[in-house]
């Protein structure tokens, strides 16, 4: 296991804001921003291939010069393609995902999804470290969790309602254009961020898609029994 020392052997340590704080959060504040600008305004399935490979590009050039970015960036990526099981479970088995077609896929996904979830899992395992080098193991799992129930909520719903791609059903409700059992299940499986960021790489990258997977799985189902029940 790679323990919180990974950050203090990384130059992570401290509780004000660091030079590579400001890299990230500027990397991930331009993805976002610009995905919103293609939900909001412009509704295109080619500025959203343009955007992911975009922002995945510039993060493999920082990673060159960055050990933690690089190795984030490489358990994102593993984790990226294991998603595709998800997102092949929501759109092919309980059929509530809908994505554009008229563009290059892979299993059933866009073949930029695996890039775009790169970018989000490395994010949200440095977010994960940061916290665990401020305020200790505790805020770490909990961090990456509430940010991704926040922010997620919101950008899965601009996602489904500027063309991104579009729910169909939602067992127990929505949340704006958002199944609500997609938001809870990004919450949860974000919550073990920093669990596998501190493993072997491999192990870390497999371990965050499959947990991805299970959590669209289990949530969907549970969610979908409690359904029936009401």
């Amino acid at each position: 296991m790679i323990d919180r020392t990974l950050g203090r052997e990384a130059g992570m340590r401290g509780s004000g804001v660091t030079r590579r704080d400001l890299l990230v959060g500027g990397w991930m504040t331009l993805t976002v921003l610009a995905f919103y600008h293609n939900f909001l305004f412009v509704h295109s399935t080619g500025l959203s291939y343009l955007y992911a490979f975009g922002a995945y590009g510039f993060g493999t050039v920082y990673a060159r010069y960055d050990a933690v970015i690089r190795r984030l960036l490489v358990i994102g990526t593993i984790g990226g393609f294991i998603e595709l099981l998800g997102d092949y479970f929501l759109v092919r088995i309980a059929e509530t995902l809908v994505y554009p077609t008229g563009y290059p896929f892979l299993l059933r996904s866009p073949a930029y999804m695996p890039f775009a979830w790169a970018i989000l899992i490395a994010f949200m395992g440095y977010v994960a470290l940061r916290f665990a080098d401020r305020w200790g193991s505790l805020a770490a799992y909990i961090g990456p969790s509430a940010f991704a129930f926040v922010s997620e909520s919101g950008y899965e719903s601009f996602a489904s309602n500027g063309g991104g791609w579009v729910y169909t059903t939602a067992p127990l409700g929505w949340i704006g254009h958002a199944p609500l059992f997609i938001v809870i299940a990004e919450a949860l499986m974000f919550a073990t961020s920093y669990y596998w960021v501190r493993r072997e790489w491999l192990t870390a990258g497999v371990g965050i898609g499959l947990t991805i997977t299970v959590s669209y799985i289990v949530v969907y189902y549970l969610f979908a029994l409690v359904g029936s029940l009401v």
